[in-house]
């Protein structure tokens, strides 16, 4: 073969592989696409338009987080509180399930302590009432893992309802909690 054979071939490959643009990824050349953008989870026809998305219904989130704070009043000794976070949540369509527990560590000059926090396991049930008014309402318990000699180690019990309103490039929202705290009454004298 011919060097000027070689690498007319060459020019050729290189060319046809730089020639074909696909920026969404869905198997069909942008020149061709009819619907570009799709997402990566779909399935698309030969003009790249959605036949079936394959999202799964279920989803996850894993949230950790890290805190200081420090206290310092004239009424009470200075304090630094550190703590650390974590918050799982679990989605299966219209619902959702949460489960979340904290560590802090208190120190100052005179005392320090350390420990869980209270956790928290809770439900919620998402919908759409009207066309853009969306409602949130959950139930839940808030377990004694704080270990404390108040006589407040007892379940705690929580429902909620939230509202948001999505008016134009603003979201307006509100929402009522009750917490029903089942702490033993304790007198001190």
């Amino acid at each position: 073969m011919k060097i000027g054979t070689i690498l007319f071939l060459l020019l050729l490959g290189l060319s046809t592989l730089f020639s074909y643009d696909d920026f969404d990824m869905d198997g069909v050349d942008n020149l061709h696409d009819k619907c570009p953008n799709t997402l990566f989870s779909e399935l698309v026809d030969i003009s790249g338009c959605t036949i079936e998305s394959l999202q799964s219904p279920h989803h996850f989130d894993l949230i950790v987080g890290v805190d200081y704070a420090q206290t310092d009043y004239r009424t009470t000794e200075k304090t630094d509180i550190y703590s650390s976070s974590i918050q799982v949540d679990y989605y299966y369509k219209a619902f959702s399930f949460q489960a979340s527990t904290s560590y802090f560590d208190s120190t100052s000059s005179s005392f320090k302590e350390n420990g869980l926090n209270d956790s928290t396991l809770a439900l919620y049930y998402n919908t759409t009432a009207f066309n853009k008014l969306n409602i949130k309402v959950g139930t839940g318990l808030i377990l004694p893992t704080y270990n404390t000699s108040l006589s407040n180690n007892n379940t705690d019990y929580m429902i909620n309802l939230n509202l948001s309103y999505q008016l134009k490039d603003f979201t307006c929202f509100g929402g009522y909690n009750y917490t029903q705290i089942n702490d033993d009454d304790i007198n001190t004298t």
